[in-house]
């Protein structure tokens, strides 16, 4: 008798038992699917800060660029007005290379107007979209200026010393070739050490994040998800 009470025992735990382990089964984490095509890309950038920064900054430095060259060329045009606007910006030489040297005094108007809006846009993109600082504006916007003034000068001289090198070393009388390509090349090897020198002093000097506001940030960033958490305990 004393058997068959625990045989009955045993019997009646045991669906308890398979529940349980069917339980932990469950509890365990099982790994989400991975999201294909374009969306598994946007979501692994984002995951991402050090891929999503410098694509982000790109776009942005593109879109601006954009802005920048069409109210360039829509100023240029003043230089049909004629008098000063028609005649050439001579600027200034370094050593055999041209410095902010133009066809038109309008076309030199254009290109500051031009890089003044296209480096405000890129700041203001930059530093909500990109980098995500909120903090010490005054003092980062002083210092984006500095840099972007330094950077200028940097590409204007650079991409003018890379276009007379080609000129200097080319022994074809192309017109073409000398007005045109050298020129091309000299503006594309510029822009794009602008572009590398602009981003990494944007990352590690002008937007980097102090610590100071590193707790702050972080607190807001988890104050709706606190705020989410009551609600639902509610």
């Amino acid at each position: 008798m004393e058997e068959e009470k625990t045989t009955a025992i045993d019997n009646e735990n045991a669906p308890e038992e398979v529940e349980q382990t069917q339980e932990e089964a469950g509890e365990a984490p099982a790994e989400e699917p991975r999201e294909k095509g374009l969306k598994g890309l946007v979501k692994y950038i984002k995951a991402h800060e050090n891929l999503r920064q410098p694509i982000l900054f790109f776009l942005f430095s593109m879109i601006c660029g954009g802005s920048q060259m069409l109210i360039t060329l829509l100023f240029t045009q003043l230089y049909r007005v004629g008098g000063t606007l028609g005649k050439p910006f001579p600027g200034f030489m370094v050593g055999s290379v041209p410095l902010f040297q133009y066809a038109s005094h309008a076309e030199f108007i254009g290109f500051l107007i031009g890089s003044v809006v296209g480096q405000v846009l890129t700041f203001v993109l930059n530093r909500k979209k990109t980098f995500n600082v909120h903090d010490h504006i005054a003092f980062r916007a002083v210092a984006y200026a500095i840099m972007a003034i330094a950077i200028i000068f940097v590409q204007t001289l650079l991409g003018g010393a890379i276009t007379v090198a080609c000129r200097n070393a080319y022994s074809g009388g192309v017109a073409f070739v000398n007005d045109v390509i050298f020129n091309l090349v000299g503006q594309a090897v510029g822009g794009i050490s602008a572009l590398i020198i602009s981003f990494l002093c944007n990352k590690f000097l002008v937007m980097r994040k102090f610590k100071s506001s590193e707790p702050q940030a972080q607190a807001e960033d988890e104050a709706p998800a606190k705020e989410s958490a009551e609600e639902q305990a509610e």
